[in-house]
């Protein structure tokens, strides 16, 4: 997990049980649920506090507004088969935001800020949808940027010729917010990251659906995912959130002095950087991260 920053600013991963809210967009794609099961089969590496919902914007939904309520539902239905209806699921912005400085009040925002400010270890926010949320609490109450750690899911590596993502794309502000501020963050990026962490129906159903209602669960998602499962194989991006989390044998990292920015075309700048550290996951151990999901699968089966 996100140590207590270094003399730089920069953040390392290291053994220590998590203190975690996920930031989720759940039902914008698939593999946001594999994520929430990942970390609560994981109970010795997490203390799972929430499920706060971010914001999307596709044509599953009418509206930014209308993409909360639905993924407060398929969390709710989640959490029913995980046989966990206890945990908190906070719903998000229902917009996103207007500037950089702009933040977005919600139910969500106000749960992050009072869970950073209770005395214990740093919260941990694994954010795998758009930064509206987190941005938002940060611009709200900057006293927490020393009390939070975040690992964020969004955008493309350096080497990629652009930094357009959904997650990044959906709310580009609040993803410069983030980007920029002091909180120390560990940031994976997607193509060529976090896309390696790919699965095929086949593979789910000889190794995840057999681990219980979960697995069944997460296996009947992807087999209705796409029409045509010959050849397909799906990217199960978000995992890759929590794997950086698990432990530090799971990824590759490497710690920056700065942090890319991108121009207006979202692209990649060469003439500027954030003047910030960050930690930036390059690479993930696939094979060894699906086991370890498997065996948390068999945790809450």
């Amino acid at each position: 997990m996100p140590e207590e920053p270094t003399e730089d600013g920069q953040v390392t991963l290291f053994d220590q049980r998590i203190r975690l809210i996920i930031d989720s967009d759940v039902d914008n794609e698939i593999d946001d649920p594999f994520a929430l099961a990942y970390a609560l089969g994981r109970p010795d590496r997490f203390d799972l506090r929430a499920i706060t919902i971010a914001p999307y914007q596709n044509d599953r939904c009418a509206s930014v507004a209308e993409s909360i309520d639905r993924s407060v539902a398929l969390v709710q239905e989640f959490l029913a088969v995980a046989k966990r209806p206890e945990l908190p699921v906070i719903p998000g912005a229902r917009q996103i935001m207007a500037s950089v400085d702009d933040a977005v009040e919600s139910e969500a925002v106000t749960a992050i800020i009072q869970e950073a400010r209770r005395a214990g270890p740093p919260l941990v926010i694994a954010a795998i949808g758009a930064a509206t949320n987190v941005a938002s609490a940060l611009r709200l109450a900057p006293e927490i940027e020393g009390q939070i750690r975040v690992a964020w899911l969004g955008g493309n590596p350096p080497y990629w010729s652009h930094t357009w993502e959904f997650n990044l794309a959906g709310d580009r502000f609040a993803a410069e917010a983030l980007m920029s501020s002091r909180v120390p963050l560990i940031w994976i990026p997607c193509q060529g990251v976090a896309s390696h962490l790919l699965t095929t129906l086949p593979t789910m159903e000889r190794d995840w659906a057999p681990t219980g209602a979960v697995g069944e669960w997460l296996t009947q998602l992807l087999r209705g995912y796409v029409t045509d499962h010959q050849d397909y194989a799906k990217e199960l991006w978000d995992i890759a959130a929590i794997a950086a989390l698990v432990s530090p044998a799971l990824v590759e990292v490497v710690n920056e002095s700065k942090t890319p920015r991108w121009d207006e075309s979202l692209r990649w700048r060469t003439d500027a950087q954030f003047d910030r550290p960050i930690t930036r996951i390059t690479s993930i151990h696939r094979n060894a991260v699906f086991a370890d999901v498997r065996q948390a699968l068999r945790q809450i089966s």
